[in-house]
């Protein structure tokens, strides 16, 4: 398994079979699993 991580390792492509990065790189893969950092609004973080 191999984890991109940090604002430096800039995904540019996903493919049926890879992810390009910025710096070139093209890494194979089967799967793929984007995550992303959210926040809750105030309005339903207060919600009960």
């Amino acid at each position: 398994m191999t984890v991109i991580d940090g604002s430096e390792a800039k995904v540019t492509a996903v493919t049926a079979d890879s992810v390009r990065l910025a710096d070139a790189r093209e890494l194979p893969s089967e799967v793929t699993v984007r995550t992303v950092g959210v926040s809750v609004p105030d309005l339903a973080a207060r919600a009960d």
